[in-house]
């Protein structure tokens, strides 16, 4: 009846207002309105009034689940903090990834606690890695990113690197998002665990840092009779760690940024379709300073990053006439 659908409505209500304002504010205690004469509180550890509001709560995620309504009980239980049960509507789901899609895009547009996102976001990352695949990288390191955890970032793009070389092309998608979305700070987070790794820091080229490399060229400077110290002869690499240091050096270029820009580049040149009889034509025809000025500016928008100067150059006794302008 409408009474019914009425008083679970306010349960779910004020079942989520205290369970939003415990966390918020643990330990306290918060007034009910129609209980306030009486002089009782409500909160979590508080007798019986909170637990027939939880028994309500409870039964309302026991009929989504017999009727299969499994996102709204996910919703239902973000709004209550319910994280439990968050985590059960999800694995319950007759078609999960529909359903880890769904619970990823609700989080992150959603929920606006900071920390109640990164709970969800963790137990996201745990269901997600008790049957990973490849494409679950993608969304696992997503996840860690919003959860700025560079260190298990790195152990994912470690995995892929060294299972196969098709994981290798997940973790090179997965650079070039990171490199999209992520900070610089956490990219190099990401590149010093990366070199820290057991099994790829001995493939990672180390660089010397700028104050040791100018303390040795001081001692070298102060002592010259003193013989240079042997260095340690390089390791031998086996084909699989080859294979392995090109993937490695692949995704260090993709983080740096390396390869992003000369990708850019590349498309910037071969789809540059500027028309250089256009510009001819403009300079030949018509001969005044603002003109001048114009065909100048038109010539940098047209090879905006294509790194072209091809009309300059051929026109450099031009260009220098313009002494106040271009």
């Amino acid at each position: 009846s409408e009474y019914v659908r009425t008083m679970i409505t306010k349960c779910i209500d004020k079942y989520t207002t205290i369970r939003a304002a415990d966390e918020n504010s643990p330990g306290t205690k918060l007034s009910a309105k129609d209980l306030k004469s009486s002089g009782r509180k409500w909160s979590v550890g508080d007798g019986s009034t909170y637990t027939q509001l939880e028994t309500v709560v409870n039964r309302m995620f026991t009929k989504c689940f017999a009727h299969k309504q499994f996102k709204q009980a996910l919703g239902i239980a973000i709004e209550t903090r319910r994280e439990d049960i968050f985590e059960e509507a999800i694995t319950r789901a007759d078609e999960r990834d529909d359903m880890m899609r769904y619970a990823l895009r609700v989080v992150l547009t959603l929920v606006d606690s900071v920390k109640l996102r990164n709970r969800l976001l963790n137990i996201l990352v745990g269901i997600y890695s008790k049957n990973p695949s490849p494409a679950d990288s993608v969304h696992i390191c997503q996840c860690l990113v919003l959860m700025d955890n560079p260190q298990a970032t790195a152990d994912a793009l470690e995995t892929l690197l060294l299972v196969s070389e098709d994981a290798a092309v997940t973790a090179y998608q997965i650079g070039f998002d990171l490199y999209e979305n992520a900070t610089q700070q956490f990219l190099h987070r990401v590149y010093e665990a990366l070199s820290r790794s057991v099994k790829l820091g001995h493939l990672m080229e180390q660089p010397k840092p700028a104050e040791e490399a100018k303390k040795a060229e001081e001692g070298a400077e102060a002592a010259p009779e003193q013989p240079a110290a042997t260095e340690e002869p390089a390791r031998e690499l086996s084909e699989e760690d080859k294979v392995i240091k090109k993937r490695l050096e692949h995704l260090n270029s993709i983080l740096s940024g390396d390869k992003v820009i000369d990708l850019h580049l590349q498309f910037l040149i071969r789809n540059n379709k500027a028309d250089l009889k256009l510009l001819e034509r403009i300079k030949e025809d018509v001969r005044n300073s603002v003109t001048h000025n114009a065909t100048v500016i038109a010539n940098g928008l047209m090879h905006c990053g294509t790194t072209s100067d091809q009309f300059l150059r051929d026109h450099l006794t031009w260009l220098g006439k313009a002494v106040n302008r271009a």
